[in-house]
């Protein structure tokens, strides 16, 4: 069917509706008991997570398993399968949803395929074993809305991971997709668009923060004959997964958001930049564009109306620096990928030396939405210089891995300590998207991280810095050590009373019985004397834990964090 206005998005919508209600309505409200056919129930559906992580640990087993047992009961018109896209709480998967009751079992294996459908969605009994267990309460918990893995996120951009099938494009039309599209092309100018994009303050999510509306906008003011829209999927930083994930989970969002872009720059061809290790997210996105095609949403004339765009799909070679956007388009063009300074900007002359935007997954992600629902309440969320949220990896020594959306200004406390749930620190430290984290009580949020131009609760920032750390150690860590090469040391995660003046930190390590301190970039701390901040452990300038200083006679008296490990220190 090809769509041709609005109303026959509303057509596909109204059919795809009754396939989401169930979920829709679990969604809304808390559920404390269990259904099944016994009890009752007329209808249920099993959501089995088809992201990577569980893939890798046999959730198609297990759907073929329940599809199995389905058919030896013979209940197969009472109760579906779905596979979605990742649920977020990956430590704990191959995650397995029922509904309406919302129960949430985690770590299933295939084995457990036949008791679910026996006990649960036959019988009506939850099964306890599969229930996950909150590490601070050590009570089981049924529902995802009660466990604080959950309970303080707001996904937006993750708003259809893990509720519909990544792979069914009428499920993404019956929330809503591709009515910004549709709004875009047959009710606003493309100037419009851009104005909207610009009012809801969304900045680049894929490290550069620059403000996406004015991207689009100096795009839009060149004068070219062709212009290029692309999709920075590279996604090099370590630990990470936030932009695979949603291109697993919801990839028509993509599709939808570059194509708004090339009505709004003037562009009739995007490009998506992925590397070639993600053929799932590959497939998904294949997969997606062919059903847009075929719906009318890509290609020539699209929606009746004379704006023609296309996507095609480019692959990486995943070398870190492509995630650079002059690199990422060096590498598209088949020449080294090596960053060149800026100007001229790929707005001006970028793929093949045209007006090119590059936008990253997370970025574009948001797009339909803002569209959607308005600028004004995207702006509603997040601080005063950063609206929206922010997904984040989390993992390292927290109980809870996995990908988490939160509002800008959460504090990284509220995201390690409740979202991940902190173990013992002694002997490594929790990792969030790409960094190992020392002080984590500052809000995030684009620019927190320069002194004086973010506030927390009027502290300002220079007082109160978030460490991101990257480790390149070779040879043997330090963290269980206690000795170097004959010298005695700090341990991982020891602190040291120190005084800052100027600048320059003050660190008397002889009341600790040590002879000097070795800092994460090799630096040496002595018994006692004056370096430059940076020089300990990569600037470890910061308040107390606990947000705390104290200020005597100008001295600003603070405990740092001491790393007992040295960057590229040789075991001999």
């Amino acid at each position: 069917m090809k769509i041709l206005s609005i109303h026959d998005l509303a057509t596909i919508r109204k059919k795809a509706e009754h396939n989401l209600l169930l979920r829709e309505e679990s969604n809304e409200k808390v559920s404390e008991k269990c259904y099944g056919l016994s009890s009752g129930a007329q209808h249920l559906q099993i959501l089995i997570c088809g992201g990577t992580g569980c893939k890798a640990s046999s959730s198609q087993g297990i759907t073929d398993n329940l599809l199995k047992a389905i058919e030896k009961n013979g209940i197969t018109g009472k109760v579906e399968v779905i596979t979605v896209g990742c649920f977020g709480f990956c430590e704990k998967g191959p995650i397995v949803k029922i509904i309406p009751d919302n129960t949430f079992y985690t770590q299933v294996t295939p084995e457990d395929a036949e008791e679910i459908i026996n006990e649960h969605i036959i019988g009506g009994r939850r099964i306890e074993r599969l229930l996950y267990v909150d590490p601070k309460t050590e009570h089981t918990v049924s529902d995802s809305k009660h466990m604080d893995f959950y309970r303080k996120q707001q996904r937006i951009a993750l708003r259809n991971c893990g509720f519909i099938n990544p792979e069914n494009i009428e499920e993404y039309i019956a929330r809503h997709g591709y009515l910004a599209l549709a709004d875009s092309l047959l009710h606003k100018q493309p100037i419009d668009v851009i104005g909207v994009i610009k009012r809801s303050g969304l900045r680049g999510r894929g490290g550069g923060g620059f403000p996406t509306g004015l991207k689009w906008e100096s795009a839009h003011k060149q004068a070219a004959d062709t212009k290029y829209v692309v999709c920075n999927a590279d996604e090099g930083d370590p630990g990470a997964f936030m932009d695979r994930s949603i291109m697993e989970g919801d990839p028509h969002s993509i599709v939808e958001a570059m194509t708004i872009c090339g009505y709004a720059i003037g562009s009739r061809q995007g490009l998506v930049y992925i590397r070639a290790e993600y053929p799932l997210a590959i497939q998904r996105l294949k997969t997606a564009i062919a059903q847009a095609r075929e719906y009318g949403l890509l290609g020539e004339r699209i929606l009746g109306t004379d704006f023609c765009f296309d996507i095609e799909i480019r692959y990486g070679a995943g070398a870190f620096v492509c995630g650079e956007e002059t690199a990422l388009i060096h590498s598209m063009e088949g020449n080294r990928g090596e960053p060149t300074l800026k100007p001229p900007f790929p707005a001006e002359a970028g793929y093949l030396g045209k007006p090119t935007n590059v936008n990253n997954v997370e970025t574009l992600a948001n797009i339909p939405i803002i569209l959607t629902k308005g600028a004004e309440w995207f702006s509603s969320i997040g601080t005063e210089r950063s609206k929206g949220t922010k997904v984040f990896a989390l993992g390292g020594k927290i109980h809870n891995t996995g990908l988490v959306e939160i509002p800008m200004g959460t504090t990284l406390r509220t995201v390690i300590e409740d979202n991940a749930v902190l173990q013992n620190l002694a002997n490594g430290s929790p990792f969030v998207s790409h960094g190992c984290l020392q002080y984590f009580h500052c809000p995030r949020s684009i620019g927190s991280y320069r002194a004086g131009k973010e506030t927390a609760a009027g502290t300002e920032a220079k007082l109160c810095r978030v460490e991101w750390i990257f480790y390149r150690t070779i040879g043997r860590r330090l963290a269980d050590e206690t000795t170097w090469r004959g010298r005695r040391i700090l341990t991982f995660g020891q602190t040291v009373d120190a005084v800052v003046q100027q600048n320059h930190v003050q660190v008397d390590v002889t009341a600790y019985g040590v002879d000097e301190v070795i800092t994460a970039d090799g630096q040496t701390v002595t018994v006692a004397g004056d370096l430059p901040y940076r020089q300990v452990g990569i600037g470890n300038l910061g308040t107390c834990r606990d947000g705390s200083s104290t200020s005597v006679d100008g001295l600003h008296r603070i405990r740092i964090h001491v790393i007992g490990q040295t960057a590229g220190a040789a075991d001999t």
